[in-house]
């Protein structure tokens, strides 16, 4: 009888299908169950949110809702997918255990020792084999067969998996044998890139909105499939020609030169040079112009640059986020800065003030 809350990463498509997957699931067992609908959409509230902390503030404003709605009874069990695992999220999880409420974490993303002492539940690769390859939506895919174990869900299943390796870039044997399964079911490696395609401008445009029906028809999860093949086809030729239009824009205003190292290093101002507040987003158009480049040099950094904070993309497989991250952060206190990503790229926040200094020590530790 507890309010599940299912907070997760978005407009990335690897955190919402995930989040479906696990929805998708306690919906079919709740069903079973002969649950009424509006029983089921008080039960389960879907969260999107645009970072990978979950922040104290979230946390305080979920439960002072919950708890004014009278649901005291039943206070809710946390889920947060593709969100959660570092040092960050540690004030909010422990703010819920002041109401004995458990937090299980889904992600795939570097796991903090102080996340393992306070989350009820953590499934996560990097805690066992340091992979983040094997992403937090093929995991949730995996974990939603468990939920509705008494219910053949599966043939739904590898489509979302895919889904999310191919969102996520996943290079992994396992995204191979879900490709493999989904294409089994009728979804073809190309139809899963128009799923992505769909899926990453609806998400983007949803913003703090979830999404509900029409996500759940995107990722073929209804059993509609007319009105699934009709969405695809009236979303992906825009949403396609925005990004093209968007990537066009990037790659003749890069700023790129060879370090001495023989590093390609190459900035693009998001501020001059990205859509504000329209589609496609920052992320996933930078991601497009770091990978384009790998395929002409072995050596590529990639930063995306705004007033506040950064993104950072290496090619280099010894590359590290995290712990370059904390290199940052420990020899430059005073720029306040602060971040989150896993492997090869990540966020980096600071304080505008300091923006030239913190671009300039980047540039500096690449050149190395």
């Amino acid at each position: 009888n507890q309010n599940i809350l299912l907070r997760y990463h978005s407009p990335c498509i690897d955190g919402a299908t995930g989040a479906y997957a696990i929805d998708y699931a306690i919906r079919r067992y709740m069903f079973s169950r002969n649950a009424r609908k509006d029983e089921i959409r008080r039960s389960i509230r879907r969260l999107p949110q645009r970072n990978q902390h979950f922040e104290l503030r979230e946390a305080a404003r979920d439960l002072s809702f919950a708890l004014d709605d009278g649901l005291n009874p039943h206070i809710p069990l946390y889920i947060l997918v593709d969100v959660g695992s570092s040092e960050e999220s540690k004030a909010a999880i422990e703010f819920c255990k002041g109401y004995d409420i458990d937090v299980i974490i889904i992600d795939h993303h570097n796991l903090s020792d102080a996340i393992k002492d306070v989350a009820h539940s953590v499934i996560n690769p990097m805690a066992v084999e340091k992979t983040s390859t094997i992403t937090s939506g093929m995991i949730a895919t995996e974990l939603a067969k468990f939920i509705a174990v008494e219910h053949d869900i599966s043939e739904h299943m590898p489509q979302i998996a895919a889904i999310a390796g191919i969102g996520d870039k996943s290079d992994s044997i396992e995204l191979s044998k879900y490709l493999e399964a989904a294409e089994a079911n009728e979804y073809g490696h190309e139809r899963i890139e128009n799923v992505v395609s769909a899926l990453d401008y609806l998400l983007f445009n949803l913003r703090h909105f979830d999404g509900g029906e029409v996500i759940r028809n995107v990722l073929g999860l209804t059993g509609h499939h007319q009105t699934h093949t009709t969405l695809i086809e009236s979303v992906v030729p825009t949403a396609k020609s925005l990004f093209a239009s968007a990537l066009g824009v990037f790659k003749n205003n890069v700023e790129k030169e060879e370090l001495s190292n023989g590093v390609v290093y190459q900035v693009i101002d998001f501020e001059l040079y990205g859509p504000k507040f329209d589609y496609p987003n920052y992320s996933t158009l930078m991601a497009k112009l770091h990978f384009d480049t790998v395929e002409e040099n072995e050596k590529v950094v990639t930063i995306g640059l705004a007033n506040d904070y950064l993104i950072v993309r290496n090619s280099d497989s010894e590359f590290v986020f995290e712990d370059f991250l904390a290199k940052l952060s420990e020899e430059q206190s005073e720029y306040y800065i602060n971040g989150a990503g896993h492997r090869s790229y990540g966020s980096i926040q600071f304080y505008t003030a300091f923006k030239d200094k913190v671009i300039e020590m980047i540039k500096e530790a690449f050149s190395a």
